[in-house]
């Protein structure tokens, strides 16, 4: 972290007889923040002076890149200006410059160029120029608070989060470093694709705004002569076209994500431990913070000067792009997990059976629930915190299973790994892997520590851990009692689920397989085009890490193998070791780089367009107005419920389908016409036109009381033939 400490300055400017002596004298960090007093005292004199206060927003395109250069020329320099005369100043720079926080310094070269332009175009360069919003906050507070927020908040504070933008530098450094590799250029080119994404937004922005306010627009408005297109775009007076279509304020999106692969560069590069360089995040939290409680203000006195803003607020997220995956999957994804989340926050929801008998932990919906407070603290649309959740624990499980190839394998071994991150999704809750078969003390209790949460989790994931705990025991690292009580305590903990899906044969319900499901379908979907390396370092385990991970492998997929009941995600937990095993013999050249990623086509057609319209139907239905019942006539669970829909103002009716009493769908699809007549029908009807295809008469019955309003694609093909074609919204005829 940076030197905070006063009597450290106060020594270093008695020690000092001239600014050279305090150059050579300073270290980085002292100079950074010397630097940053500085910038405090002229941005706040200036603003005091001229009562402009935007003195800080004119020199944003500038800080982030002095903070930057200070520690990563600051040896060069120092080096330079006590070596002989001779010296050339590119030689010391080749030897004592970091390449990597010199790449940093590139790519902020890039961003501070776009930022600049943007700015200067805009005409906030001017000296006379000052942020529209500072005006309006000025009237919303007395004299006195806004000189107190000028002085703490736009000079002090403002200030020091430019100066937490220098942290990644400075980490790069002071720590141990790997070299400079492809995953650097490869995240270097993101960040550049990013600025560039920014730079489009950008451009979409100030072209609206520009022809906004142009007179020739004013004029043909007045005179009547804008198309009702152009009409609409000038009465709204805000931007939805474009990148404004997906994300109310995408130039933000691209600014966050800027800093957060700023920090990245640190994270993937660095030697040191994880927890020793987390000072690297500060800078991107921060500044997101920042950007979260400015955007709040800047839609406060948008959807006050413009009407159709709410309804925009309505349909498009605050600051997230359109989340990648916006497919339905496993009903499981939705009501044993956001809904029951949704349901112990908002108070409204529906819980199947398995809730309503306590077959379930709450801890992982918890999750989600706590996620629902943040997202309504933030005013997140209903789907974001659920998403970005997801990916954090994403996130967390890859950069733990790098740190674990890292750890035991080396640098080269953990880039195997980013090379199979594109075939194969990772959506599991093992978050760290610690090395259990000669762990110290502190090791093993962080290590129970993510075994007590993935059991209280789910049950069956004391499975992947019993071989650990056999070679603990083996080796005599933990005594024989205390495995005992371990698995006493866990097996107490998963008897009532144990009795219900097993003795009771309840999940016989929702299908049985072939004992060899998992080698047969199982693993060979999961593992995708990594699944050769897989095997062969399945095969050739030869450590005693890579034993265990083997005789893991093999214990849960024969103890499922035993199941009648079978599904590939039962034994997803087990992927990352699989992946370990790929990476350990994996020595990757362009080939193998081309056949993994073949797995990324199938990938984006899995999340972006297969299934899509049974989550798409219930944002639509969220979206919509004078609705008060809808009635999904269906397969039970193919859609989510109110943690997508968000209105506890709509009767909602679905098919059941409990594994024990009366089933509904198969009543349902025995004879649809002879259901619907037994029973009131909501004002809204949704269905799958599969069922007009097998069922005429159904078409014919529900044409007398309806009309179509709406149709949504949703797939190409279908496993299920009742769910083939679009989605059907139909409405009551007045």
């Amino acid at each position: 972290m940076l030197n905070f400490n006063l009597n450290s300055y106060f020594d270093l400017l008695k020690h000092s007889g001239s600014l050279k002596l305090l150059y050579l004298n300073a270290s980085s960090d002292q100079l950074m923040v010397i630097a940053c007093i500085y910038n405090i005292l002229w941005t706040y004199s200036l603003s005091e002076i001229t009562g402009n206060v935007s003195q800080v927003d004119r020199v944003w395109t500038v800080l982030p890149l002095l903070y930057t250069a200070i520690p990563t020329f600051d040896l060069a320099i120092k080096t330079y200006l006590q070596a002989p005369q001779s010296t050339s100043l590119v030689d010391v720079l080749k030897i004592t410059v970091n390449q990597r926080a010199l790449l940093l310094l590139a790519l902020q070269l890039i961003w501070s160029s776009r930022l600049t332009f943007n700015t200067a175009r805009r005409g906030l360069m001017a000296f006379a120029s000052e942020d529209y919003r500072w005006p309006i906050l000025k009237k919303k507070l007395n004299w006195w608070q806004f000189k107190l927020l000028n002085l703490f908040f736009i000079a002090i504070a403002q200030n020091i989060l430019h100066l937490l933008t220098g942290l990644p530098a400075f980490v790069l450094t002071k720590t141990p470093q790997y070299d400079i590799n492809r995953n650097d250029y490869l995240l270097f080119t993101l960040g550049v694709m990013n600025i560039f994404g920014e730079f489009i937004a950008d451009n979409q922005q100030y072209a609206y705004q520009s022809w906004k306010h142009a007179e020739s627009t004013i004029v043909a408005y007045n005179n009547g002569t804008l198309t009702k297109e152009d009409k609409k775009k000038y009465t709204d007076g805000f931007n939805t076209s474009g990148l404004f279509a997906v994300s109310r304020h995408p130039n933000f999106a691209f600014e966050q994500t800027n800093w957060w692969i700023w920090a990245l560069l640190v994270v993937l590069g660095s030697k040191q431990p994880a927890e020793e360089i987390l000072s690297t995040f500060i800078s991107p939290i921060s500044m997101s913070l920042l950007f979260e409680c400015s955007t709040r203000f800047t839609e406060s006195i948008t959807s006050s000067k413009y009407p159709n803003y709410k309804n925009y607020k309505k349909k498009v997220a605050i600051i997230a792009l359109s989340y990648a995956t916006r497919t339905f999957f496993q009903p499981d994804e939705y009501f044993q997990a956001l809904e029951v989340g949704h349901w112990m926050y908002y108070g409204y929801g529906h819980l199947t059976w398995e809730w309503k008998d306590g077959l379930r932990s709450v801890m992982y919906p918890a999750i989600y629930a706590i996620g629902y407070l943040l997202g309504d603290f933030l005013s997140l649309p209903i789907t974001a915190s659920p998403r970005l959740i997801n990916a954090l624990l994403a996130t967390l499980q890859d950069v733990a299973l790098l740190a674990f190839l890292r750890r035991d394998y080396g640098n080269d071994k953990a880039k195997n790994y980013r090379q199979l991150l594109p075939a194969v999704p990772y959506i599991i809750g093992h978050l760290r892997e610690q090395k259990m078969l000669c762990c110290r003390s502190k090791q093993l209790a962080k290590a129970l520590v993510v075994i007590v949460i993935t059991v209280a989790v789910r049950p069956t994931n004391a499975l992947v851990w019993i071989p650990f705990a056999l070679q603990l025991i083996y080796r005599r690292t933990v005594e024989f009692k205390t495995f005992v009580f371990l698995s006493a305590s866990i097996g107490l903990a998963s008897l009532w689920q144990t009795k219900a899906n097993i003795l009771n044969s309840i999940s016989h319900f929702y299908g049985t397989n072939s004992v060899f499901y998992y080698f047969i379908q199982g693993w060979p979907l999961l593992l995708n085009t990594s699944a050769i390396y897989a095997i062969k370092g399945f095969i050739q385990a030869r450590t005693p890490n890579e034993k265990c991970l083997q005789y893991t492998i093999i214990f849960v997929t024969l103890v499922y193998s035993l199941l009648a009941h079978k599904e590939w995600r039962f034994i997803q937990p087990l992927l990352p070791f699989a992946m370990v095993l790929a990476a350990s013999k994996m020595h990757i050249t362009r080939k193998i780089v081309i056949l993994l990623s073949l797995g990324i086509l199938p990938a984006l057609y899995l999340m972006t367009t297969h299934m899509r319209g049974q989550v798409e139907v219930m944002e639509w239905l969220s979206a919509s107005d004078n609705i008060s019942s809808v009635g999904f006539y269906m397969p039970c669970h193919s859609t989510p419920w109110q943690s997508h829909l968000h209105r506890p103002d709509i009767s909602l009716y679905s098919l059941q389908c409990p594994p024990i009493g009366y089933n509904e769908e198969d009543a349902f699809y025995a004879s649809p016409q002879v259901f619907m007549k037994g029973k009131q029908i909501e004002d809204i009807v949704v269905v799958f036109e599969a069922l007009f295809l097998d069922f005429p008469d159904s078409l014919e019955y529900l044409g007398k009381k309806y009309h179509p309003i709406h149709r949504i694609s949703n797939s190409i093909i279908h496993e299920d033939s009742r769910r083939r074609g679009d989605i059907v919204i139909l409405k009551r005829n007045v």
